[in-house]
């Protein structure tokens, strides 16, 4: 159980697949009548300011209640500004959906977001208001095994084939009509779009160079991350094989034991079994640390490469270890060294699996 990313929540709210697009896109899910019938909201023809139980206004299309007003629903990640569809880098508060009895009706709509600060500095804690509330979702792991990361990584390579009809340059089009282009005015006009665009594509490029870089560097951190839980999960096994034999070893002496002197000896026995199964539980929970740093360093592999060219790729971690050069941390240096390696090995090669890339990351045998 957790709470809902926003995309999540809206695309509920909205009605999900059990209405059309363009009742999807609409401010509104569809209403068989006004909007007061479905939410509680600010006003004495309403909520009067005091929150209602849930299910006493209509559902939305999904039969979910209250997902106008009432109190506000908190969201699973943190509030961003959103362009075109695209989310921006930075992120700041925490963020609620679908306003509260404090919410006038003009204002409530499915793409309603509010940001909200962590941290009440008057009152010195964290923030909170009777008017915060959650509504939970049953999640599960997409990714579960390296199978599973092989498979959905391949389906995505197939996707990725598709021609999608791109268009042609726009600076092909440009220079072909600045070549045609007699008039001294108009020229000049084309001279000033053409730098304007050349500009523009320098950013998102260098925009593009700075992601690769921050991509590499957490490659790099991953690298350390697996290490660790590889390392820690060989000494805890190592622990329990030797401790497993010994007990073995003291369990066949049983046989030739007294009665008495055996069940004294046997209740030992059991007590020191009884102190394996902490180091069993944390043997468990490293490997679990390792699989999921394994599956999210192999899915940074995968977005880096098909986010990239093969030069911003050079470039970006040409930066990234001339910097790490400069403070001396050889060994993150090494580590990232190691990501840039299998990016290599992975572009070149699309069809090694998600062991491979570990493997060449992390050797078994150290």
């Amino acid at each position: 159980m957790r709470l809902p990313t926003e995309a999540e929540w809206e695309f509920a709210v909205r009605g999900g697949a059990k209405v059309n697009k363009a009742s999807f896109d609409a401010r509104l899910f569809p209403m068989d009548g006004e909007v007061g019938e479905y939410a509680w909201y600010q006003g004495p023809a309403s909520s009067k300011d005091k929150l209602r139980p849930i299910g006493k206004r209509k559902p939305n299309p999904l039969g979910l209640h209250d997902v106008y007003g009432n109190v506000e629903e908190l969201i699973l990640e943190p509030y961003h500004l959103n362009a075109s569809g695209r989310a921006h880098g930075q992120v700041g508060g925490f963020m609620t959906k679908g306003g509260s009895i404090r919410s006038d009706a003009t204002e409530l709509r499915s793409g309603m977001r509010s940001e909200w600060p962590y941290y009440n500095v008057n009152a010195a804690e964290a923030l909170r208001q009777d008017t915060f509330g959650v509504r939970f979702v049953m999640a599960s792991h997409i990714l579960v095994s390296s199978k599973a990361t092989d498979d959905i990584r391949n389906s995505w390579a197939k996707l990725s084939e598709t021609d999608g009809g791109a268009l042609d340059d726009p600076l092909n089009t440009l220079n072909q009509m600045l070549d045609e282009e007699n008039v001294g005015p108009r020229k000049a006009a084309l001279d000033a779009v053409k730098a304007q665009v050349l500009q523009a594509r320098q950013e998102i490029e260098d925009k593009q160079i700075a992601t690769v870089e921050s991509q590499i560097s957490n490659g790099g951190l991953f690298t350390f991350l697996m290490e660790d839980a590889r390392r820690d999960l060989q000494r805890d096994r190592a622990r329990l094989s030797k401790m497993e034999k010994k007990l073995a070893d003291e369990r066949s002496k049983l046989k030739n034991m007294p009665e008495a002197q055996r069940l004294e000896y046997e209740k030992a026995i059991q007590k020191v079994e009884a102190t394996l199964q902490p180091v069993y539980d944390r043997e468990k929970l490293i490997a679990e640390k390792l699989e999921l740093f394994s599956q999210s360093y192999v899915n940074l592999l995968h977005s880096t490469i098909k986010g990239s060219t093969p030069k911003m790729r050079i470039m970006a971690g040409d930066r990234v270890e001339q910097e790490l050069r400069e403070n001396g941390d050889q060994l993150f240096l090494k580590r990232v060294q190691s990501f840039r390696a299998n990016i290599t090995r992975y572009a070149n090669n699309p069809q090694l699996t998600a062991d491979d890339l570990i493997n060449n990351a992390i050797p078994t045998k150290n």
